[in-house]
């Protein structure tokens, strides 16, 4: 059995009025990294994440490299910075 959370309950309820900066870097499961982080994407100020358009997926395509960045943006964040993979996002 693998325990798993989200990082609503580790992140944003330990944190509660600080600002954040999250370094996201987990091998093809970003989507589902930030879709358990609606309440710290809000305290988040800064995020840099790996966010491949192939590597990490079935048949070297990820369906939600445009899903991540749009999310990225609805919650106010804008691409400051791109380096191969890695991506910079400040609100």
């Amino acid at each position: 059995m693998i325990a798993v959370n989200t990082l609503d309950n580790i992140v944003a309820a330990r944190f509660r009025s600080a600002r954040l900066m999250l370094k996201i870097d987990v091998e093809g499961a970003e989507w589902d990294v930030l879709q358990g982080a609606a309440n710290a994407l809000e305290q988040t100020r800064v995020i840099l994440i790996e966010n491949s358009k192939s590597r990490n997926h079935p048949g070297h395509r990820n369906p939600r490299y445009d899903d991540i960045n749009r999310l990225l943006e609805v919650c106010a964040f804008r691409l400051r910075a791109q380096w191969g993979e890695n991506c910079l996002w400040l609100k």
